[in-house]
C-alpha cells in the first residue's frame, strides 16, 4: 500500500469532499437569512430612533402645555387679580399724586386687556403646533418613516 491507499484503492476519497461541502442552497439560505437579519436589526435600529424623536415631541408638547397652560391661567385670573386689586389702584394713584404724573389707569387696563387676549390666543396657538407636531412624529413612527421632509411630502401630497 503507498501514500495514496484509500483514496486510490476505492476507499475514503479525501480529495473530493462533495458530502462536506456545503450546498448551494445552503449557502442562499444563508445568505438570505443574514440579510433579512440585518434588516430586521435596522428597523429596530430605525423604531428605537424614531422611538426618542417621539418622546421628545412628547416631552415639548408637555411641556409648552405646563409653560402656555400656566400664562393662560396667569393672564386670565393672575393679571386681573393683580390690576383689579385696591392695593394696586391706591399705589398707582399714590405714585401719580406723589410724582405728579399724569397716568390715565382706566386706558392702560384697556391697552392690558387687548394685550392679554392676544398673549393668550398666541399661547394656545403655540399649543397647538406642539400637539401637531407630536402627532407628526407619532404618524411618522407608525410609518416606520425617519426622513422628516420627505414624509412631509408625501402627506402633503396626500392632502393636495
Amino acid at each position: 500500500m503507498g501514500s495514496k491507499g484509500l483514496s486510490e484503492d476505492g476507499g475514503i476519497n479525501f480529495s473530493r469532499k462533495r458530502n462536506f461541502d456545503e450546498k448551494e442552497e445552503d449557502k442562499k439560505s444563508d445568505e438570505i437569512y443574514k440579510r433579512k437579519k440585518r434588516e430586521e436589526i435596522e428597523q429596530l435600529n430605525r423604531q428605537e430612533r424614531l422611538s426618542r424623536k417621539l418622546q421628545t415631541a412628547k416631552t415639548i408638547n408637555y411641556s409648552g402645555f405646563a409653560l402656555n397652560g400656566g400664562s393662560i391661567l396667569f393672564l386670565a385670573y393672575g393679571i386681573n387679580n393683580i390690576a383689579y386689586n385696591g392695593n394696586t389702584i391706591d399705589m398707582v394713584n399714590l405714585i401719580t399724586k406723589t410724582f405728579n404724573i399724569d397716568f390715565d389707569y382706566l386706558n392702560f387696563l384697556d391697552i392690558l386687556e387687548t394685550w392679554k387676549a392676544q398673549l393668550m390666543a398666541s399661547a394656545g396657538s403655540l399649543q397647538i403646533m406642539f400637539v401637531g407636531f407630536q402627532q407628526f412624529r407619532q404618524r411618522m413612527k407608525d410609518a416606520d418613516r425617519e426622513d422628516t421632509f420627505s414624509f412631509l411630502n408625501e402627506e402633503l401630497g396626500r392632502v393636495i
